[in-house]
């Protein structure tokens, strides 16, 4: 799990607009999925910590 928010953050700081940065967070899906493939709530729990995330960051 830990390995799939860090292949959010990656690409998010790298190009967090860019049509490349869609297709890598795609890959880190299939990530996620490919550790528990039949979560929703994964995927939910993984985009809640990384808007907590992103807060945090903007707060600092």
């Amino acid at each position: 799990m830990q390995e799939a928010i860090d292949c959010f953050r990656k690409v998010l700081t790298i190009e967090p607009n860019s049509l490349v940065a869609l297709i890598n967070l795609i890959d880190c899906y299939k990530k996620v999925l490919a550790i528990n493939p039949n979560s929703l709530t994964t995927l939910i729990k993984l985009s809640g910590a990384l808007q907590e995330q992103g807060k945090l960051e903007e707060a600092i």
